[in-house]
């Protein structure tokens, strides 16, 4: 019994040596503050290790930025009153001031205030894919706040738990005057809005979360501009509204939105006295809601429904969607004047003008089952033309035939024989016809005593009074002869 009580207890103690490691490491991969610190161009590897014990590293690039890059999770203590910054918005260099490039590297960073705050150029990455920015303060703050001259962010979780403010909270906010780029990332603003622009933002990537998806505001001396450009790959996924827009008689935020993604109840929402359709201008992307009181004059708007779900596309996305219907589907045209779409999908016009479904009109009010012509590879013919035809009876490629001879058998002496004329192209073939026997057989040439007729009679006279001629002057030549002689 006792060799028993001492093996658990050595089992015990073992046991407890190998998880102190384990236990030591978990306990120093995360470092807390007291508060954030400022990084610049001067920051050196000492101030880091000073401030928050060796949870970043800072590198000097070749193209004149600066990387820090973490090597721990940080989290800003309770009370903390100044966020982790970069830059200094009052460096002489103003907005040429060297960028600096914040890393992730997997790690997270953690507030009850303003977690991260640009104030010159920053760039914002995640080399491993799992790092996080996360505001938990329960106020109306925001987890990344752009406060300097241009921020640019291509990965990373930005996650916002504040107060639930569609007007002041969200996982990134722009203010007033700055430049924003989204290039990838993810954005949680939970109850409020997953972005809040007072600047300007260009969004070309990236998942949107929250009650609300963007919110463009209105600044006391300038108006957020939020925008998704047509190759835009952004997907907003928000409770209430996509859009929302802010401000008053005066000025307000806008949005233009020419790609993307947004699944939302409603489209569009505002603040304050202010009329949306003055401010959102759709001319792309895709909609769980009907966006036509925003979409823009002459765009093209479509709405997809499968199995009594409808998705709603504009300007070149609605084309896309329309490729992407199947048998069964329908498709209701609410603006533009042509489309093309699968075999045997339904097509309503809405459009209040006829328009054209694969080349067919489509009155106003009407509705077809489109067809797509599946042309034969086969060539059809008749006496004349040859040509392509699909199922449904119609024709393509009608061409006249191009013939030539063909001979089936060569004539010989006796035997006749037969050749045929052919098109080229699509192998129509005429009737044979007779080729006569040549009727002779091949014999030696013998050579011939008899001299050649030419067959020109064209100088007999002349030849003729030649020799009358010759033979009057031999006749005068004898009588003369014959003179002189009998004088002698």
């Amino acid at each position: 019994m006792k060799k028993r009580k001492w093996l658990a207890s050595l089992l015990a103690v073992v046991m407890v040596l190998a998880m102190m490691p384990t236990m030591a490491f978990a306990a120093g991969d995360t470092v807390e503050v007291s508060n954030g610190m400022t990084f610049t161009s001067d920051t050196t590897q000492s101030d880091i290790d000073t401030w928050a014990n060796s949870a970043a590293i800072i590198t000097n690039n070749t193209d004149g930025t600066y990387t820090v890059t973490l090597q721990k999770n940080i989290t800003l203590q309770q009370g903390a009153t100044s966020p982790i910054t970069f830059g200094n918005y009052w460096d002489a260099a103003g907005a040429k001031q060297p960028t600096m490039i914040l890393d992730l590297n997997g790690f997270t960073v953690s507030g009850k205030t303003i977690v991260i705050s640009n104030m010159g150029n920053l760039i914002i990455r995640d080399s491993k894919g799992t790092g996080q920015v996360v505001y938990d303060g329960g106020k109306y703050l925001a987890a990344v706040q752009n406060a300097g001259y241009s921020l640019t962010i291509e990965g990373g979780t930005f996650e916002c738990n504040g107060a639930n403010s569609a007007a002041y909270n969200a996982a990134i906010s722009a203010a007033a005057s700055t430049k924003t780029v989204v290039n990838g990332g993810v954005f949680d603003g939970n109850g409020a809005g997953a972005l809040i622009a007072y600047g300007d933002v260009i969004v070309n990537s990236g998942t949107f979360n929250g009650a609300y998806g963007v919110v463009s505001k209105k600044a006391s001396n300038s108006s957020g501009n939020i925008i998704f450009p047509e190759t835009s790959t952004a997907v907003v996924n928000a409770e209430k509204m996509a859009f929302v827009v802010q401000g008053d008689d005066t000025a307000a935020g806008t949005i233009s939105a020419n790609g993307g993604t947004f699944n939302a109840p409603n489209v569009v929402g505002k603040i304050g006295n202010v009329t949306p359709q003055d401010q959102v201008v759709i001319a792309g992307g895709s909609y769980t809601a009907d966006p036509s009181a925003f979409v823009a004059d002459n765009t093209a708007l479509i709405g997809l429904t499968n199995n009594g779900t409808t998705q709603y596309a504009a300007g070149g996305d609605a084309q896309i969607m329309a490729d992407s219907a199947k048998e069964g589907d329908t498709i209701t045209v609410l603006q533009g004047d042509k489309i093309t779409v699968p075999d045997k999908v339904t097509v309503k016009n809405q459009t209040g003008s006829e328009i054209t479904v694969n080349g067919e009109t489509v009155q106003n009010g009407a509705e077809i089952e489109a067809h797509v012509h599946n042309y034969s590879t086969e060539w059809k013919f008749d006496d004349t033309n040859h040509w392509y035809e699909c199922s449904c009876g119609d024709k393509t490629d009608i061409a006249a035939h191009t013939f030539k001879w063909i001979t089936d058998e060569e004539a010989t002496a006796t035997e006749a024989g037969s050749k045929h004329e052919e098109c080229t192209v699509c192998g129509y073939a005429k009737a044979a016809v007779e080729i006569p026997a040549t009727g002779t057989t091949e014999q030696p040439t013998k050579p011939s005593t008899d001299a050649p007729q030419t067959g020109d009679n064209s100088n007999m006279i002349v030849w003729v009074a030649v020799m009358l001629m010759a033979g009057a002057g031999m006749a005068g030549t004898i009588v003369y002869s014959r003179k002189r002689k009998h004088s002698r």
